[in-house]
C-alpha cells in the first residue's frame, strides 16, 4: 500500500497504422508494470491482450515512453505495481482514453 499512487506526467499516444487497425472502431488492451522510484516504467507485461498482437506491441512500445511521478509511502519514493488499460477509438470522441 502507498500513500500516493504514481501519476502520469508524460503520455505518448501511439500511432496505429490502418493495416494494424484492421477496420476496428475500438481496440483495448491492458498492461501491468512497475513504476520505479524515478518514475520510469519497468517489467511491462500484457494483462489483457486486445486480440491484435500488432496493436498490443505498438501500444507497449509507446508505454515505455511514458513517465510517472513515483509512488510515495511514509514520505519516501517507492516502487509500485500498476495496471493500465488502454482504449483507442477511431469513431467519435477522443481517439485516446484511459
Amino acid at each position: 500500500e502507498v500513500d500516493r499512487i504514481p501519476q502520469v506526467l508524460n503520455r505518448v499516444t501511439p500511432s496505429i497504422p490502418t493495416n494494424v487497425r484492421k477496420g476496428a472502431a475500438t481496440l483495448r488492451t491492458s498492461f501491468v508494470f512497475v513504476v520505479d522510484v524515478n518514475g520510469e516504467i519497468k517489467n511491462v507485461r500484457i494483462a489483457v491482450p486486445s486480440g491484435n498482437p500488432e496493436f498490443d506491441a505498438i501500444v507497449e512500445q509507446a508505454l515505455h515512453e511514458w513517465t510517472f511521478s513515483p509512488a510515495i509511502r511514509h514520505g519516501q519514493k517507492v516502487r509500485c505495481l500498476l495496471q493500465q488499460a488502454i482504449i483507442i477509438r477511431w469513431s467519435g470522441g477522443s481517439p485516446f482514453e484511459l
